[in-house]
């Protein structure tokens, strides 16, 4: 039996428990039939199933889908309009040269000249650039492009500052630790996003110093970790109530500690690893320092395990993982004191835990997922 002679489904059945970067990496070397079966858009639709169900990108691309839809309906109705406005002008400027040369035989140049100039419009550059903006479109949104750039997972950095320089500093710290795909907000005061803004993300990591809309933003980073999105929490959103998330993540247990305050400690260090082989410590030698580490008091909530503490035996690193996708509390400030005189020393490994926390929660959430 040749490979033609195999029904379709059983293809797709195959290609879905091949590697993915074997498919993306080597297919083209395969037969010409599997190599056309890879560029069909229900494999790949399948694929991206099979390997992003339940997760935020996957409402995110579903999201997309209906915007494309109607943007694509716009663009072929503004299409037709140009088109029809162009073919009316010609006719317009033909009738008028008509007239003209009807009238006076003189002015037949000056006619010919506008006639071309108006004919421009009707260059075929121009009309084939519509269509290929609209394919481009298509293709940008289409599941093969969807799965290969998923395959690259997206963070983003939220906090609460007056300013957004700390904020982005830390973005960039994380850029050049290796997250090649990471962003930013502030939600600082009356600031505010919707969970359809997180579902491009894999990864979030949420700290606050200032004020914000705690019940509405709580709402919202709920939703998207039963979306199937990772969630890594900071001081001080564990800190008291001036600070800290309020609305579903406080009342229906999203949050992997209890409610504390905030303290100060000089040259506060990191305590015993619980779960030394843990893979948010992996790297992880030292940590802390600075004139006065920012943490709180807090106990961890009853479903949550500890993996690190401070050496005053308070909590360093929690898991909450009762979730639909795991949440990881981290009871410090994430900027260092190269940004904040006062906080922990940058010479330690505060950046490695951050990164390796962010990158835990999306690896773990993938697996859940599955």
């Amino acid at each position: 039996m040749s490979l033609q002679d195999l029904p379709i489904e059983v293809f797709y059945l195959i290609l879905s428990n091949v590697s993915s970067d074997f498919i993306i990496q080597e297919f083209q070397y395969v037969s010409k039939y599997i190599y056309h079966l890879c560029s069909d858009e229900l494999f790949w639709k399948l694929l991206s199933h099979s390997r992003y169900k339940n997760s935020p990108k996957l409402k995110s691309r579903f999201q997309k889908l209906n915007n494309q839809e109607f943007n694509e309906n716009q663009d072929n109705l503004n299409l037709n309009i140009d088109l029809n406005n162009i073919n009316n002008n010609n006719n317009n400027n033909n009738n008028n040269n008509n007239n003209n040369n009807n009238n006076n035989k003189n002015n037949n140049n000056n006619n010919f000249n506008n006639l071309n100039e108006n004919n421009n419009y009707l260059d075929e550059e121009n009309i084939e650039n519509s269509y290929r903006r609209i394919l481009l479109n298509y293709q940008e949104n289409s599941w093969k492009f969807f799965f290969i750039k998923s395959s690259t997972p997206r963070y983003l950095v939220i906090g609460s500052e007056i300013e957004d320089n700390r904020i982005l500093d830390l973005k960039k710290s994380l850029y050049k630790m290796g997250l090649k795909s990471i962003d930013h907000f502030n939600v600082f005061g009356f600031k505010s996003l919707t969970v359809n803004d997180l579902y491009q993300y894999d990864g979030i990591l949420f700290f606050s110093y200032c004020g914000f809309r705690q019940k509405s933003i709580g709402n919202i980073l709920s939703d998207y970790v039963d979306s199937g999105g990772g969630i890594v929490i900071a001081a001080y959103s564990n800190c008291g109530k001036g600070n800290r998330l309020e609305g579903r993540w406080l009342e229906e247990g999203y949050n992997p500690f209890n409610d504390g305050i905030t303290q100060r400690v000089y040259n506060l260090k990191m305590g015993r690893k619980i779960i030394p082989d843990h893979p948010i410590l992996e790297g992880v030698e030292s940590f802390g320092g600075g004139l006065n580490i920012s943490h709180s008091d807090s106990e961890i909530s009853s479903q949550s395990s500890l993996i690190a503490e401070w050496e005053n035996e308070r909590p360093l690193i929690v898991e909450l993982s009762t979730k639909k996708s795991p949440i990881i509390g981290l009871n410090f400030y994430p900027p260092s004191n190269e940004f904040d005189p006062s906080s922990w020393d940058k010479t330690t490994d505060g950046l490695k835990i951050l990164l390796n926390s962010l990158k835990y929660v999306v690896a773990h959430s993938l697996k859940i997922n599955k």
